[in-house]
This record gives C-alpha cells, sequence and structure tokens, in this order.
C-alpha cells in the first residue's frame, strides 16, 4: 500500500491598538500594528508491506519519507505621540519604530517500521528515523534515532491459554533513543535590532 499525505497550515494575523492622548501608558499617544504570518507545509510518503512470511510468522513493514517546511515572520509597527487627537493613524505620529523578524527552516527524514509477530504470542518491533535539518551545521545535519521492543503474550502458552484465572499476561521491554532538531538561529550568534526609547 503507497500512500501520501500533503498538508499547509496557512495563516495570517493582523492585530492593531492605540493609546488615546492623555492615556495612563501613553500620555502623548501611541499606536501600534503587528502582523504576523506563518506558513508551514508537511509532506509524508509511506509504502506498507504486510505478510505472513512463512505459517505463524508475519510481518508488517512500513517505509516512508517526511519533508516539512516552516516559514514565519512578524511586522511590527509602533509609532509616539499623536499630532492631531483622535486621529488613530500611523501617519499622525511624530515617530516610528519598526522591528521585522523571520524564522524559517526545513527538515527532510527517512524512516521505517518492522513489526514482526509470531503465533501472535511473540513480537518484535524495530524503527529508525534518519533526519536532516537546516538548524544544524552544512557539515553535520543528520541524526538518526533508532528503537526496538519485544513483547511476549505468555497467556498465548497452550499451558495457559484458556485459564479462569488470568486471562491476559504481557511481558514487554523496549529501548529507544530520541532526539530533536533545535530551534532556528539557536546554534550561531545572530544581530537583533536595538529599542531606544
Amino acid at each position: 500500500t503507497v500512500a501520501y499525505k500533503l498538508g499547509d497550515d496557512l495563516y495570517t494575523d493582523k492585530r492593531k491598538g492605540h493609546f488615546a492622548i492623555n492615556s495612563a501608558n501613553a500620555p502623548d499617544g501611541q499606536m501600534m500594528v503587528d502582523h504576523h504570518y506563518n506558513n508551514s507545509i508537511n509532506s509524508d510518503l509511506t509504502v506498507n508491506y504486510t505478510k505472513e512470511l512463512f505459517p505463524d510468522f508475519n510481518a508488517n513493514i512500513t517505509l516512508g519519507h517526511n519533508m516539512y517546511e516552516s516559514y514565519y515572520q512578524q511586522l511590527y509597527t509602533q509609532g509616539d505621540v499623536f499630532v492631531i487627537p483622535d486621529f488613530y493613524h500611523m501617519s499622525n505620529t511624530e515617530s516610528q519604530i519598526v522591528r521585522e523578524s523571520i524564522s524559517k527552516y526545513r527538515t527532510a527524514a527517512f524512516f521505517a517500521d518492522v513489526q514482526l509477530s509470531y503465533k501472535n504470542m511473540l513480537y518484535l518491533g524495530v524503527t529508525g528515523r534518519n533526519e536532516w535539518s537546516t538548524t544544524l551545521p552544512e557539515n553535520d545535519n543528520s541524526f538518526f534515532y533508532p528503537s526496538v521492543s519485544l513483547g511476549f503474550l505468555f497467556t498465548e502458552l497452550p499451558a495457559l491459554k484458556d485459564n479462569r484465572i488470568l486471562s491476559f499476561g504481557k511481558i514487554r521491554a523496549s529501548y529507544a533513543q530520541i532526539a530533536n532538531a533545535p530551534s532556528p538561529y539557536s546554534i550561531q550568534n545572530v544581530y537583533t535590532s536595538a529599542t531606544v526609547s
């Protein structure tokens, strides 16, 4: 079975506010306009294979690829000191402060999930995912994290099956490594604009 999913999370948000002249927070008046834009695209391709390899021995194998891209932008404008009272427009302020923030990154990954079972009693699961991220250095932007699990449904043993005392019993052990890419621009020095008031 082959499946492909593509999703896009897109939104914009515009916030506008002001303090009138003689306000407690801004006696000379103040106006703020805040624009937010976000676009996140997620792509998943999976291939699933299920088969009885041998009598009482089943396999379920999933291979996949993921691509994720995020772009976020904020543009904030603040105007101070209204020239004409009760006219709430940015052009009616004596001075303006503008701040712009942009964050963008992309990740790509290949992953595999192998589930094996024997007589619906013994289960082995192995997963692995290798991911690349643009938030990491170019020469070291890949990381791998695996997992393995083993389960034994001992109440399926002939001596214990259909007993009235314990209807279900399972022993399970697992091991996994986890990983996550850092936030954009968090591993290097970046410039930010100073605010002077």
